[in-house]
């Protein structure tokens, strides 16, 4: 009977704090849930049946990531967590203490409580788990475009990893737990959760530099032009922004309401006297709390709606760069050399490759154009060909003839047509010559169904009538010694599914392979044609961005979990807290309806709050992260803006969702029995 106290005074514990511990063991078992499909995904064997290396090399790369990332948010949240439970069971450990009970029977208790607790939430998250694992592999290869593989499996690996991850969390947890109990006395453990508040002070230092940290890291966001700067600054940005909110949260806030105190036309109103004196008290105990609130939120917000935009985006990338099924791009040829040819013998090389395999082109499209690299320094260009100094910044120029292109544009010798991710300029100067850039008119279907966009995000493709580039080349010889004449062909297969566009991708390159007999005897082959299959890279690009999707939902799930359960821990302890001021401020002659008027608008304030800061953060990173996609590729900002608006419109309903669901908890604590 003595050897089952303790585990039957845990389980009762249990019992009674079951609306503390029920969110607790919820946020262990969704943890370990989601741990475990991060590493069955990783680790299954009929995943490993539908992709490529390529595809699975990528996946482990950002599964592994995304799996750090849950193991160390599951640490800091359920340390969270645990805090906010132990600051609520102080007055019971304190009767513990005035029981008799000496602090290493309280830490058997503890132990067991842990134990039971954290063992309950890791076999049930391993088996909800390993049910939803199925799905989970079902949505990744919808994304990825897989076929589902057959068949239903356990991960080894992944169950040792999650129990080995979440026990280690489970005793560090416990540790420091017991690590609190130890430094309070029977007298701080008894009054701990009802020990009386001190009127806040403004703390305008810390409320200037949370107005300074946020005000510099929107400024980075609105200042930063440059892509490959918008990645670099990008960290320090929301550094920034993390600091400036929980510094204006706890701090500003109060500062502010200290300001509205002082204006006593203002302040000694019945409505605004009671609103202020509250919200100050409310701030002061939840600033740090819906500060994180805010950044959870902000998190889900950018991950779900930048990973949502990629997804979206890639038929757009994919129409721009590869505007047909093949293309052939060719860039030596020489008449003296028989390794090399000439842009008619590819052309009948390749159709002569369909012929055979019985496969009829559409859409046959076929240009010259000239290739440059050159050194930028803001719209001067400077022609180059050895290597450049790291701080030096190159792009690839593209040079295309008007009347080739047979495109609806008229242009004078000196103007130029401009196509770039980044935007063009008024004016370009390229060696000693320079033009006029004018905007185009032509739509970006008709744009892609002639040329292709490929390239890094600052290249540019210029399009000039011949005479203008006659004129170039004659004018400055360093331009016409480093300009590479091109040709580039392309053509559809409408009739071939995704794999026989990548076999025959193949069949091509080995049609466009010269083959020569060498002096020993032997033979050996060039390729100087590049062969792009616009099905094989549809795939890499799938690949990239629905793994990054689907890690931008596994995340934006658990930082939502994480928003919800602060939430439902903020408001019942605020429910027992505002069950005694309801009880004072209806003895001191208030209406139950103005009781419950006042404080409920307070409680919609501090909870909507964090949301429309939320928001706000994510208005000052649009620009920022809008520059960042041009470095995947990604120029649609109509596209970005509607995936931000629904994303924030379906987050906002879900958190008004988490509200009357907590409001109503609230609600009966605070207007339960006395």
């Amino acid at each position: 009977m003595r050897k089952l106290f303790y585990p039957r005074l845990a389980a009762g514990n249990l019992k009674l704090n079951r609306r503390f511990y029920a969110p607790y063991l919820l946020t262990v078992v969704v943890c370990c849930s989601m741990f475990y499909n991060l590493g069955f995904v990783q680790y299954s064997q009929g995943l490993k049946r539908v992709g490529g290396a390529v595809t699975r090399t990528m996946l482990d790369m950002m599964l592994s990531m995304g799996a750090v990332i849950v193991a160390l948010f599951s640490l800091i949240f359920l340390l969270y967590s645990n805090s906010l439970l132990m600051k609520q069971r102080k007055r019971e450990l304190g009767l513990y203490s005035v029981l008799g009970m000496q602090k290493r029977n309280i830490a058997r208790v503890l132990l067991w409580e842990s134990v039971c607790v954290n063992g309950l939430g890791i076999l049930l998250g391993l088996g909800i788990g390993i049910l939803l694992s199925k799905l989970a592999l079902l949505v990744l290869c919808a994304i990825l475009r897989f076929d589902v593989p057959f068949g239903f499996e356990v991960s080894p690996v992944a169950v040792l990893l999650t129990v080995g991850v979440f026990v280690i969390i489970s005793f560090i947890n416990l540790l420091l737990s017991l690590f609190r109990v130890s430094l309070l006395n029977p007298i701080d453990l008894l009054h701990g959760s009802s020990q009386g508040e001190k009127e806040p002070r403004a703390n305008w230092p810390l409320a200037v530099l949370g107005a300074l940290a946020l005000g510099a890291g929107y400024v980075i966001s609105l200042r930063t032009v440059d892509p490959v700067n918008a990645i670099a600054f990008f960290f320090e940005a929301v550094l920034l922004v993390i600091l400036g909110t929980y510094c204006l949260f706890i701090a500003g806030s109060i500062a502010l309401l200290r300001m509205l105190k002082r204006k006593k036309d203002y302040y000694y109103k019945l409505r605004h006297f009671i609103a202020v004196s509250g919200m100050t008290y409310r701030m002061r105990r939840n600033g740090a709390g819906l500060a994180s609130i805010c950044i959870l939120s902000t998190m889900v917000l950018v991950m779900i709606s930048t990973t949502v935009c990629m997804n979206l985006g890639v038929e757009d990338l994919l129409n721009r760069r590869y505007p047909s099924d093949f293309q052939l791009i060719s860039g030596v040829y020489d008449e003296n050399d028989p390794d090399t040819l000439a842009p008619s013998q590819i052309r009948q090389r390749a159709l002569d490759a369909l012929e055979a395999a019985g496969i009829r082109a559409e859409r046959e499209t076929a240009y010259h154009y000239w290739a440059l690299s050159a050194l930028r320094q803001g719209d001067s260009f400077q022609p180059y060909a050895d290597v450049i100094a790291v701080d030096q910044h190159s792009v690839d120029l593209t040079f295309l003839s008007l009347e080739e292109l047979g495109l609806p544009v008229d242009l004078a010798d000196d103007e130029v047509l401009c196509v770039s991710l980044r935007g063009g300029a008024k004016r370009i100067t390229l060696g000693k010559t320079a033009f006029r850039c004018v905007e185009h008119t032509l739509d970006q279907d008709e744009l892609s169904a002639r040329i292709s966009q490929g390239g890094y995000y600052d290249d540019m493709i210029l399009i000039l009538s011949e005479t203008a580039i006659e004129g170039l080349m004659a004018s400055d010889p360093l331009v016409r010694d480093y300009m590479r004449p091109m040709w580039q062909m392309g053509f559809d297969t409408p009739e071939l599914t995704a794999e026989e566009k990548i076999a025959l991708e193949g069949s091509l390159e080995q049609a466009l392979f010269v083959t020569r007999e060498s002096e020993d005897g032997g033979l050996h082959g060039t390729l100087h044609v590049q062969v792009d299959c616009r099905a094989r890279e549809s795939m890499e690009f799938y690949d990239l961005y629905g793994g990054l999707l689907f890690i931008g939902l596994f995340l934006g799930l658990l930082f939502l979990m994480a928003t919800a359960m602060i939430i439902y821990y903020k408001q019942i302890s605020e429910g027992y807290e505002d069950k005694k001021r309801y009880e004072i401020m209806q003895k001191v002659g208030m209406t139950r309806h103005e009781v419950r008027a006042t404080i409920s608008s307070q409680i919609l304030t501090v909870f909507f709050l964090p949301l429309a800061g939320a928001v706000i953060h994510l208005l000052f990173a649009f620009p920022m992260i809008r520059r960042m996609l041009l470095l995947f590729y990604l120029d649609n900002i109509a596209l970005f803006a509607l995936c931000t608006a629904a994303t924030v419109l379906v987050f906002g309903g879900v958190y008004a969702l988490i509200y009357w669901i907590t409001a109503r908890m609230y609600d009966h604590i605070v207007e339960g029995p006395c």
